[in-house]
């Protein structure tokens, strides 16, 4: 990862990032609080987590157009020099940057890498991820399209495909939506069945 130390957790770091998060699928927490007719109740505290990073300011507002409009638009966090983010957790920040930031990682970028990072380039405006994202997801498809062209009966696994149209859809990657139509197309027209237990199009 060539380009994420010089960006994470550098010491001259002259920009806070904090990446803020609650775990999925766990319970609230419950603290205990006075009532007003005495004794105590009980009310749900949401479980968030916190973690932090030195980063180069310069190089993050290259990256992202959130960041460069948050430190050069007379927003606080120009002041603050401490941006938060929401929505993500710091395995997927860390693979986002190191997916922009390191050629070896981009070129070798998969299709489950775009799908878990897409919605957080999308969110705060990282557009060579996102572009990176659409090359890879349209490349999927169109590999998918090949295959059902010259073996249609081949197994595919729609339950993911279907996710990563949805993405494609969500967060206007054109070039693999586009990608997807044509495969939409195709199983429309010949009527034929994909999935590992050979789902139907009207499961699309």
């Amino acid at each position: 990862m060539s380009g994420l130390p010089a960006l994470l957790g550098s010491k001259d770091g002259d920009l806070k990032i904090v990446i803020k998060w609650g775990p999925p699928q766990t319970k609230p927490a419950k603290r205990a609080k006075k009532s007003k007719k005495g004794g105590d109740s009980t009310e749900e505290v949401e479980q968030v987590s916190e973690k932090s990073y030195l980063v180069d300011s310069a190089l993050l507002s290259r990256m992202s157009k959130f960041v460069d409009a948050a430190l050069n638009s007379g927003m606080m966090e120009q002041t603050t020099r401490e941006i938060v983010l929401h929505c993500v957790t710091p395995s997927v920040f860390e693979l986002a940057l190191t997916l922009i930031l390191d050629p070896l990682a981009s070129r070798s970028m998969t299709t489950v890498d775009a799908v878990v990072v897409l919605a957080f380039y999308d969110m705060y405006s990282f557009d060579k991820g996102k572009e990176l994202c659409d090359q890879v997801l349209m490349e999927y498809f169109v590999d998918i399209e090949k295959r059902l062209i010259t073996g249609p009966q081949q197994k595919h696994d729609l339950e993911f495909m279907v996710d990563a149209a949805a993405m494609t859809a969500m967060y206007g990657v054109e070039r693999a939506a586009d990608a997807f139509a044509k495969i939409f197309t195709l199983v429309c027209q010949r009527k034929w069945e994909l999935g590992p237990e050979h789902f139907s199009v009207d499961d699309i």
